[in-house]
């Protein structure tokens, strides 16, 4: 930053004459120290020789317009021998400056004299063998901006404009700011800068975008336009306003690291011909692994670093018409692998990168594949080609403005020059009948006047015929007069029929128009009618059809109430049915049961008749032979045979009766046998049954009472299953039926068992 007594020093400077402030110049070159001679590492030789040819015009113009007299636009040639022998140094001419010395003529130059001096005696005689030698840099042309610059910066003339606002921002980011302003500065169709020097609207409007963007204050995007039609002149704006608006809007919450990181980007960009920038993933060539390095693209090249500050460069990719760009698709990939990714080919090897987002990656794609379609060509500068695309585009519509308006004022020029002739024609036929009535008055005059002398002498001549003749004579007169008149009223009628015969026909060419219009009219109102009608035939046909859809709205409904109580009763159907199944299933196991139990009754009746048939062998061990009882009475009536079967006769007759007992007996049979009847022959079986003692017949009772409650229970047991299975098919009378024969049948299969 400029302090106030540097700015004090600089304000002296400018009221001091010519030669006084020539040493003062020199006294502050040392500041700028002396360009190097060369350099390593340059660009291509013919392109920085054209950047130098057509960027030192803008540059020069601040010299002079920094060191100018105010009257004469001219500056000393003392005054530009520093800057002459700069720009000679940096094209290898020893002792520039004294080319100046040759146009003896006079002691200062104009802009334009200084730029034709230049391309004539230091740019014309560089070949291009030395252009090759020379192997002109960055650096180099840097030497020439930067000398301008502080001629410009320090010896800044007051009356010109306060340097107030360049020391608002740092000394090196305001320098920036300055060549970024130089680059994008109106030139003309031949390389020229358009004097003064200045900068489109668009191009400051795209300036502050990149700088707004840098660093980082997005709700200042919204202001731009604001700011810029507050603080522009018509379509241009110069350096001292672009530099005032963007301290005064854009620059007041940042610091001083932040304005010159902003600057270095834009610098970065238009200058340095960096195409685009941006963080990616790269992956290893030899070791597979991914590392973020920060790319940097321009014509030529791609180099990559390790951070953002661009200290450590890790290396370069080479760009040739050889190289191309493919995109890695996303599908198949593994599991936590990098996406969006895309590999950039070269003849040497494969570079595959990822980009945190698709839109990133399509905007590198695009950079890259620009790139390389550009490197073969030497001279192609990207920012500074599309630079001049906006200007010869706003050059072809100021022109297109100018041709618009050069029409204008031609066909308004045409337009004024028949209005004027129609008028002065008018005038001339206005004119023309005035002097053609003039003229017969003065006919008129004479013949009156001629007629009085002929009558003064005809009074002179004979008195007595006075009158007569007179009177003759006035007649003889007013006739030749009438008849004039009648011939100068024929003429005007002519006239008149002749203009009303015009009226007419506009008359009658604004009635075919009006009939035209009519019949127009006409044929609307007819159109107007029919659709009228076809309006009210659709919207009769409207109500037909929303009456349609309402009947049939009732009629679904009505159908639908049917198809749901339809639905309901095959519902219920189907529950009975279902429940009309389970009684089945019930009843079919009541009935398997009831027959388990009926198999059950037939295989215990059968060993009870196995119990009762009479087996062949000993059932007992044969007792000593008695003899017939024998009573006081005599021999018995009856013997133990007869008792026998005396109780077999019983037992026949009382098995109807005696339920209760034969049932006992039956039981008790069961018992008895159904533990040994499948292992026991039939002796075995007579004599375990065959009745021996007293205490055997107690045991068999006692096995009869037991049995009894088991052969209740198995009885209860089926009776309790069948009226379960009759309860739950009370709902299907089929079911019920079944149940109630089975009921009966079970009844009566009990019945006939006991």
């Amino acid at each position: 930053m400029a302090t106030r007594k540097e700015t004090d020093h600089s304000c002296r400077l400018a009221r001091r004459p010519g030669s006084q402030m020539t040493e003062d110049i020199e006294q502050i070159m040392p500041v700028l120290g002396r360009p190097s001679k060369r350099s390593s590492g340059g660009k291509h030789p013919r392109q920085t020789m054209e950047r130098l040819r057509e960027d030192t015009r803008k540059s020069v113009w601040y010299v002079f317009d920094t060191l100018s007299n105010i009257s004469t636009g001219k500056v000393m040639k003392s005054q530009l021998k520093v800057l002459t022998s700069t720009i000679g140094l940096v094209l290898s001419m020893d002792k520039a400056e004294e080319i100046l010395s040759k146009e003896n003529s006079t002691n200062d130059l104009s802009y334009l004299e200084f730029i034709k001096i230049l391309e004539e005696e230091l740019f014309s005689k560089v070949d291009n063998a030395t252009l090759e030698k020379l192997n002109l840099t960055d650096n180099d042309l840097e030497e020439v901006h930067r000398n301008c610059w502080v001629l410009y910066f320090k010896v800044k003339k007051e009356p010109k404009g306060s340097m107030e606002n360049l020391k608002a921002l740092p000394e090196e980011a305001c320098y920036k700011l300055w060549r970024v302003y130089n680059f994008l500065s109106e030139e003309d169709e031949s390389g020229m800068p358009l004097l003064p020097v200045k900068i489109h609207v668009d191009e400051a409007k795209h300036v502050i975008e990149t700088f707004v963007g840098s660093t980082g204050q997005v709700t200042l995007l919204a202001k731009i336009d604001d700011a810029i039609h507050s603080y522009s002149l018509q379509d241009g704006m110069s350096f001292q306003t672009f530099e005032t608006m963007i301290v005064n809007r854009f620059t007041s919450d940042l610091t001083d690291l932040a304005i010159k990181q902003a600057t270095k980007e834009l610098f970065q960009q238009y200058i340095s011909d960096t195409i685009i920038k941006g963080m990616l993933c790269k992956r290893g060539y030899q070791v597979k692994n991914w590392k973020d390095r920060w790319m940097v693209l321009n014509t030529r090249q791609l180099t990559y670093y390790t951070a953002s500050d661009e200290r450590e460069r890790k290396g370069d990719v080479q760009l040739d018409q050889d190289c191309k760009v493919e995109v890695i698709p996303d599908a198949g990939v593994k599991s936590g692998s990098r996406q969006n990714r895309f590999v950039l080919k070269t003849p040497a090897k494969p570079y595959e990168m990822s980009a945190h987002d698709i839109k990133t990656r399509n905007d590198w794609m695009t950079a890259l594949q620009k790139a390389i379609d550009k490197c073969s060509n030497e001279n192609y500068h990207f920012h500074r080609i599309e630079a001049k695309e906006r200007q010869k585009v706003r050059r072809e519509g100021r022109r297109q403005k100018e041709e618009e308006e050069r029409r204008r004022r031609e066909e308004e020029e045409s337009l004024q020059k028949m209005k004027d002739l129609l008028k002065t024609k008018q005038e001339e036929e206005e004119q023309q009948r005035l002097l053609h009535l003039a003229e017969l008055e003065k006919s008129r005059l004479k013949l009156e006047e001629e007629e009085r002398q002929s009558l003064q002498h005809v009074k002179e001549l004979e008195t007595a015929r006075l009158n007569q003749l007179d009177l003759e004579a006035r007649l003889h007169a007013e006739e030749a007069l009438r008849k004039q008149e009648q011939q100068r009223l024929r003429e005007l009628e002519e006239i008149k029929k002749q203009l009303e015969r015009l009226l007419e026909e506009e008359r009658q060419a604004k009635r075919d128009e009006e009939i035209v219009r009519a019949l127009q009219a006409r044929l609307l109102d007819e159109e107007m009618e029919k659709r009228e009608e076809l309006e009210t035939l659709r919207r009769e046909q409207e109500q037909l059809l929303k009456q349609e859809i309402s009947r049939r709205e009732g009629l679904e409904e009505h159908q639908n109430e049917q198809a749901r109580k339809l639905q309901e009763a095959a519902e219920t159907l189907q529950k009975l049915e279902a429940q009309r199944r389970a009684a089945e299933q019930d009843l079919t196991e009541a009935s398997v049961k009831l027959q388990e139990a009926e198999k059950e009754r037939v295989k215990l009746q059968h060993k009870v008749t196995l119990w009762k048939t009479p087996t062949v062998g000993l059932a007992r061990p044969i007792p000593p032979r008695v003899g017939n009882l024998t009573t006081h009475r005599g021999r018995g009536a009856f013997c133990e045979d007869d008792f026998r079967k005396l109780n077999k006769d019983e037992k026949s007759i009382d098995e109807t009766g005696s339920d209760v007992k034969e049932e006992e007996k039956t039981d008790t049979s069961t018992d008895i046998t159904k533990d040994t009847s499948d292992l026991l022959t039939p002796t075995e079986i007579n004599e375990k049954t065959e009745p021996t003692t007293e205490v055997d017949i107690e045991q068999d009772n006692k096995n009869d009472e037991k049995s009894k409650p088991e052969q209740e229970s198995v009885t209860s047991e089926a009776i309790k299953e069948t009226e379960q299975a009759e309860n739950k098919a009370t709902d299907s009378p089929i079911a019920t039926e079944k149940c109630e024969d089975l009921k009966s049948e079970f009844v009566e299969s009990t019945i006939d068992h006991q």
